[in-house]
């Protein structure tokens, strides 16, 4: 049955039919239609209800049985013309009570939200004053060709969905919910800050309008919320708002703390993960501290929040003591959250991702990536999926010689950029338990240049040199790049003994790179030690240099590169396991199993060295030793009476109980004896009740108390390297150790699950299970 809902479909109509719609007293007598004039065979009544006539004259059948007036139309009448009866007022008698039913709901929803109506009204006064028409109706084709004007409220009076639909849009304004509390907010915790302190965003009053927004209430947000310090912090504050550039310049720290930052950033976090030109920062950066003679007009928003980014993670680098000295009695916690929040602001203020450059997709790795978890994987899976397609967006996917108008330092910017994100990926890939998004062999993106960023600044090619910074980032770019490929081996349909052997000669091919590369840092490590060393003058990279190239930095930097030398053989345990190719790893590799013990060993050492705080925000704040704890148990469920039973006890024993107080939040860094928050949501969590539940179990079938930790007090203390085999009684020690016994919370254990247990399907309350992939993997 034809109908018509539109307008235009209207005028289709119109156009099939041509003679029903048409005036032939406005048409030329060319175009005009011309039809033999016929006389109607049935009266008029009859005709116009399209009921059988039997024709009678002068009355017919029908009209005589009703005793109506009977008549015949003459040869020359005209056509009767078509009438358009409005019937909107009756059918929306027939919808009053649902039409009641909606404007009770909208008035409820109006009195909740008065805020946005006063909005939409102002909206809708500026739509009036422009003499915008939105009451237009059209004419509707019913049944039997009839035609009727239907107004524009017709179908919103009858459809429900269709109203709740349009209002809930109305709702969705860009990156505000609250523009006046907003301001309110603003001035509270962003008012201009003068002197060396910043007040205490946590005095602001929380019992209001703005504080009382529902927990874990979703935003659609590309930023993630600050982590919950404490229990007050789960009343989350939104980051879905537009920032005001003018008090963002405002809020800008005083000179001297800004340096600060920016030094703790360059030592921490670029020395290890280089997203811009050093150099180039450090000599525009200062421009912006200078906020009372800085306009608006004059600022590059894009590097502001740049420059916002660099200041949160500087303090959330910084340590405790540093951050007092500067900023007064407050807490490093509430401190990153509110740095956290200017920088989410700043970036916005640039319409990222909408219109992306280099500067504000460096500004979001950096703000996403500072709290990044290991055990939550799928909270990072948006920021890699969003930082790939801006970084296509920007032609990063590209070689930047592809682009002849670009400097040498962009060109090194690029593939930074390039292959940061591809480290990131394959970083969430592991924790995930699933292949990169990133495929490097499709695409041809040199790695970049290991030459330190003020030789490359100051052009001098007498000069040329690297630095302990770029050989670490160089090693940590190709160590991502060779698990990249092992990933996808992993993840093939079956993973064979081809697949294997092919694993293990990336494997060993990673690891003599990284091997060289430990003896390069070696050799300079003693350079840098010797007085010749010492650069005098008053040239502004010097700093640069220094903190690209401390002695604390190289003995960080050999310490990670082990730790990625013996990091794939913790990943291939599950598949291994899950094809039952343990003989043959052992036949290929025999010392597969003390890898995973080296790199849980050395994971510890990183952690208990305060020499290394610089660099706890990623090891152990983002990256955790799961893999390697859980390889570690399964070996001992395996091998009970292995020789070195009692070292890989005492491994897994101190990483519970580096835990600390926060027990399932994983292992923890310390400062002054105080160890470092490290707060996660229920998933993350349960990938630690899993591995103590795993413990347990092991413990309790070799006869041991799972309660008691009997473990030393450092990691340098538990000796791995003495003669792996399969004997029936472990081998004396000659110098026995002397074990730190501490006692676990008292917890319920689950009964032994005998010796065929499957450690790679067990699931928690079906929240998490640990794949074969040895990928810990939330279920959704």
């Amino acid at each position: 049955m034809p109908s018509c809902s539109s307008p235009s479909s209207f005028g289709l109509i119109m156009s099939q039919y041509p003679v029903f719609f048409s005036n032939s007293s406005n048409m030329s007598g060319a175009a005009a239609l011309t039809r033999r004039p016929r006389s109607s065979r049935a009266c008029t009544r009859c005709a116009c209800r399209k009921l059988k006539c039997d024709k009678r004259r002068p009355t017919c059948g029908r009209c005589s049985q009703r005793n109506c007036s009977c008549s015949y139309a003459s040869v020359g009448q005209t056509p009767r013309q078509l009438t358009f009866i409005d019937e909107t007022s009756g059918v929306m008698v027939d919808f009053a009570p649902v039409q009641s039913r909606v404007s009770d709901r909208l008035n409820v929803q109006d009195q909740q939200q008065s805020i946005h109506m006063d909005y939409t009204g102002d909206l809708l006064n500026y739509a009036d004053s422009q003499d915008i028409q939105t009451q237009f109706g059209h004419l509707y084709l019913g049944p039997q060709s009839k035609c009727r004007y239907i107004s524009s409220a017709f179908f919103a009076a009858i459809s429900q969905e269709i109203t709740e639909i349009d209002h809930l849009l109305e709702q969705q304004q860009q990156y505000t919910l609250n523009p006046e509390l907003y301001i309110q907010q603003e001035e509270q915790d962003y008012a201009a800050q003068t002197g060396a302190n910043y007040r205490d965003s946590r005095s602001t009053d929380h019992g209001g309008l703005y504080n009382r927004t529902i927990s874990g209430q979703l935003y659609g947000d590309i930023f993630s919320q600050p982590p919950a310090w404490s229990v007050e912090d789960n009343m989350i504050r939104s980051t879905t708002r537009i920032g005001n550039a003018r008090v963002i310049l405002d809020d800008i720290p005083s000179t001297v703390q800004c340096e600060e930052l920016f030094r703790t950033y360059m030592q921490g976090y670029h020395s290890i993960c280089p997203l811009f030109h050093g150099p180039s920062f450090l000599k525009q950066a200062p421009i912006l501290n200078e906020r009372n003679n800085t306009s608006i007009m004059n600022v590059e928003f894009h590097f502001l929040a740049l420059h916002a980014a660099v200041l949160f993670a500087g303090c959330a680098i910084c340590s405790r003591k540093r951050l007092s000295e500067i900023f007064g009695e407050q807490s490093r916690e509430n401190l990153s959250s509110r740095f956290y929040r200017r920088a989410v602001r700043a970036i916005r203020l640039t319409n990222f991702p909408q219109t992306p450059s280099l500067y504000t997709l460096s500004a979001f790795l950096i703000a996403e990536t500072m709290w990044l978890r290991e055990e939550q994987p799928l909270n990072c899976c948006s920021l890699v999926g969003l930082a790939v397609r801006v970084a296509q967006m920007l032609g990063l996917h590209k070689d930047p010689t592809n682009f002849p108008v670009l400097s040498t330092i962009d060109i090194q910017i690029r593939r930074q950029l390039w292959w940061a994100i591809v480290a990131l990926d394959t970083q969430v890939a592991i924790a995930a338990g699933l292949p990169p998004i990133i495929d490097c062999d499709s695409y041809q993106v040199q790695e970049p240049s290991e030459i330190a960023e003020e030789v490359n600044h100051m052009h001098t090619d007498s000069q040329i040199q690297k630095s302990v910074s770029t050989i670490l980032v160089g090693g940590k770019l190709k160590f991502y790049k060779n698990i990249n490929k092992i990933l996808r081996l992993l993840h093939q349909n079956k993973f064979s003994r081809e697949n294997l052997d092919h694993v293990l000669d990336i494997m060993h091919e990673s690891r003599a790179d990284l091997t060289a590369r430990e003896q390069q840092i070696s050799e300079m490590e003693i350079m840098l030690a010797s007085p010749s060393s010492i650069v005098n003058g008053d040239n502004e990279e010097i700093p640069l240099h220094q903190w690209q190239s401390s002695s604390s930095l190289a003995r960080f930097a050999k310490e990670l590169l082990a730790l990625f030398a013996a990091k794939p053989f913790t990943l291939i345990q599950g598949p291994v396991k899950g094809q039952k190719l343990e003989s043959y790893l052992l036949e290929r590799d025999p010392h597969a199993i003390l890898r995973c013990k080296e790199y849980l060993q050395t994971f510890l050492k990183i952690v208990q060295s305060s020499g290394f705080q610089p660099w706890h925000w990623c090891w152990p704040g983002q990256h955790q030793p799961l893999h390697a704890i859980q390889a570690l148990i399964m070996h001992l469920e395996q091998c009970p009476d292995d020789s070195t039973t009692r070292e890989t006890r005492n491994l897994v024993d101190l990483a519970i109980f580096m835990c600390g107080p926060q027990e399932n939040n994983g292992v923890l860094s310390s400062e002054d004896g105080c160890f470092d928050s490290r707060p996660m949501s229920g998933s993350g969590s349960k990938a630690w009740e899993f591995i103590r539940q795993a413990r347990a179990k092991v413990w309790t079938k070799a006869g041991l108390d799972p309660i008691i930790l009997n473990c030393p007090d450092r990691a340098e203390d538990i000796n791995i390297n003495r003669t792996e085999g399969h004997l029936e009684m472990p081998t004396p020690v000659s110098t026995p150790q002397v074990p730190l016994q501490v006692e676990l919370p008292q917890q319920p254990l689950v009964a032994w699950a005998g010796e065929n247990y499957d450690w790679y399907n067990v699931n928690l309350n079906g929240n998490f299970n640990f794949g074969a992939s040895m990928g810990f993997a939330g279920q959704i």
